[in-house]
C-alpha cells in the first residue's frame, strides 16, 4: 500500500511536473508572443514617431512657405494698389491734358470763327467805304459838274452882257 501509494504520489507528482512544465512551456509561448508583439508594437511607435517627425518638418516647411507666400501676396496686394494709384493720377493727368488740349480747341476755333467775322466785317467795311467813296465821289464830280455848268453860264452871260454893251 505504501507503495501503491507512493506510486500514485509519484503519478501525481509526474502529472504535476508535467503540467507545471507545460505551463511553463505555454509561459514562454506566451512570453515570446508578448515579447514579439512590443517588438512590433515598438517598431510602430517608433515609424509612427518618424512620421511624426517628418509631419513636422514637412508642417514647418510649410508654414515658412506659407509665411513667403503670405509676404509675397502683401508685396503683391501693395503693388496693384501702387499700380491702380499710378493709373489713377495717370488718368487724371490724361484727362487734365486731353481738357487743356479742347479748351485749347475750342479757343482756336473761337479765334478763327472771330478772324472770318473781322475779315468778313473787313470786307464790309471796305465795301461801304468804296460805296461812300464812290457816292461821295459821284457827288463831287456833280457838284463840279454843277459848278462848271454855272461858271459857263456866268461866262455866257458875261459874254452876252459884254457883247450887248458897247
Amino acid at each position: 500500500m505504501q507503495e501503491e501509494r507512493h506510486a500514485e504520489r509519484t503519478e501525481d507528482e509526474d502529472g504535476l511536473r508535467w503540467m507545471v512544465q507545460q505551463l511553463e512551456k505555454d509561459k514562454l509561448d506566451l512570453i515570446s508572443r508578448h515579447s514579439q508583439e512590443i517588438a512590433k508594437l515598438r517598431y510602430e511607435v517608433e515609424r509612427g514617431e518618424a512620421v511624426r517627425q517628418s509631419l513636422e518638418y514637412q508642417l514647418t516647411v510649410e508654414k515658412m512657405h506659407a509665411a513667403k507666400l503670405s509676404v509675397q501676396c502683401t508685396e503683391l496686394q501693395q503693388t496693384v494698389c501702387d499700380l491702380k494709384t499710378a493709373l489713377e493720377v495717370t488718368r487724371q493727368q490724361d484727362q487734365h491734358v486731353l481738357q487743356q488740349e479742347v479748351e485749347g480747341r475750342f479757343r482756336l476755333h473761337t479765334l478763327l470763327q472771330e478772324e472770318e467775322v473781322m475779315g468778313a466785317l473787313k470786307r464790309r467795311l471796305e465795301e461801304v467805304m468804296r460805296e461812300r467813296d464812290a457816292e461821295a465821289l459821284k457827288r463831287q464830280t456833280n457838284r463840279l459838274k454843277y459848278l462848271m455848268e454855272r461858271e459857263l453860264e456866268v461866262e455866257r452871260f458875261d459874254r452876252i452882257n459884254t457883247s450887248k454893251t458897247p
